[in-house]
């Protein structure tokens, strides 16, 4: 059996086993380490995309805290200017005056309100630039009149413009003013859709009360349009293609870094407010249905909540991290989704430009293994060519005692 086995045995030539053998360890070795350095930037990336996202989360934060907060600190000096007896809620020139004097100061705030439980209104404006006074007094009915302020801070002597209002139109009925009313406490009104341009807004109300009844006399209001939250998510650069937006927890939109507006028309011309699974954007689309489908299906969402998905065959980046904005605040959800390509293409880039260096490494250690083995196995079949002479009678066969390799120069003088 052994004499069959040893026929058939595969032999291979020296040259071919050693150059074989160098190349399948160079092989092994180059395999293993871009293995690694790919795992490894795997791990490097998930760790960049979370820092891309928490910076680009807290700047959106930051910047919601401040743009809120300057309304409810106009509110609070309004409302401790009446405390303090410096403003008198019964004089309403006074009121004009301070409004007047706030829509100069703060030249982001669109329009600054008060009204009474009398009905009485004052509306301080600055849109486009053009500063105005609406005034609505109980005793003249449902009329607006609005003055033009001059660059003094005096409203014209008569009205620019005058406008008949609903004859059920009443301050006291409206969101700003009820939200107020029914919390007894600041608070901000639901998102809704400006009257005088197609953008979404919230209101900021502080309620008044007597000093003596606790009984309301007053509501002073902040009207603030998001359509700058959105200007403002446009210039976070996430990535290549990487977007933020912020929702409701009934998924309607309120801003999204694509630029797309979260109010829409129907094709009947009926303006209505954007759900953020009809976004234009599919990584917005995709993203809101996983968050909200979470939430409906009664999952619990950490408030930092982040995980991976699929779309089109993508890896994508997501985190999700409610907003609030005080006891009777504020109720949001700011979303955040950057490609896994955006941030693994130079790495990809390297990645490729190592392999080709390593092949380029086994092609040139083939070629170096080539010639070092025929130095080697040359000698070695000299050695073996002149061995079987010597077995075959040849005893005049002379062999050459300076080979290159000390053992076999040594098995040639023995």
């Amino acid at each position: 059996m052994g004499v069959i086995f040893s026929r058939y045995r595969l032999r291979i030539p020296l040259q071919v086993l050693l150059n074989v053998t160098l190349v399948l360890l160079l092989v092994f070795t180059v395999g293993v380490t871009n293995s690694l350095f790919l795992y490894r930037s795997h791990e490097a990336i998930s760790l960049v995309a979370h820092q891309l996202i928490t910076k680009a989360r807290d700047r959106v934060d930051l910047y919601l805290n401040n743009y809120l907060s300057l309304a409810e600190q106009i509110n609070r000096s309004n409302v401790n200017a009446v405390q303090l007896e410096r403003l008198d809620p019964q004089n309403l020139d006074e009121i004009e005056r301070q409004l007047i004097w706030e829509i100069f100061s703060f030249h982001q705030i669109p329009s600054i309100l008060y009204g009474n439980e009398q009905g009485d209104v004052r509306i301080a404006s600055n849109i486009q630039g053009q500063k105005t006074l609406g005034v609505i007094n109980h005793i003249e009915g449902q009329t607006l009149n609005q003055y033009t302020i001059d660059s003094h801070g005096q409203p014209s002597l008569e009205p620019r413009q005058t406008e008949k209002l609903p004859s059920d139109w009443d301050v006291r009925e409206r969101p700003w003013y009820l939200a107020a009313k029914q919390q007894q406490a600041p608070t901000w009104t639901p998102t809704f859709q400006r009257w005088d341009s197609q953008e979404l807004a919230i209101n900021a109300s502080w309620p008044l009360r007597d000093p003596i009844t606790q009984t309301l006399t007053g509501v002073f209001g902040i009207n603030l349009p998001l359509s700058q939250v959105n200007q403002f998510l446009q210039k976070i650069k996430l990535g290549e293609s990487g977007v933020i937006f912020i929702i409701e927890p009934d998924g309607k939109l309120i801003a999204s870094s694509t630029g797309e507006s979260p109010i829409s028309k129907s094709y009947q011309g009926v303006i209505h407010r954007k759900w953020a699974r009809e976004s234009s954007h599919p990584l917005v689309r995709a993203t809101s249905e996983y968050v909200l489908s979470s939430l409906l299906n009664g999952s619990q969402i950490d408030p930092l909540y982040s995980w991976h998905f699929i779309e089109q065959g993508q890896h994508y980046f997501a985190h999700s991290l409610p907003y609030k904005n005080g006891e009777n605040g504020l109720n949001w959800r700011i979303i955040t989704v950057i490609p896994e390509a955006d941030l693994m293409g130079p790495l990809y880039k390297s990645f490729k430009q190592s392999m080709g260096l390593g092949v380029l490494a086994i092609m040139g250690a083939v070629a170096l293994g080539t010639w070092l083995t025929q130095r080697i196995v040359r000698p070695i079949v000299i050695l073996s060519q002149t061995a079987a002479t010597l077995a075959h009678g040849d005893l005049e066969q002379n062999l050459d005692e300076n080979l290159p390799i000390q053992e076999l120069a040594g098995m040639a003088r023995s």
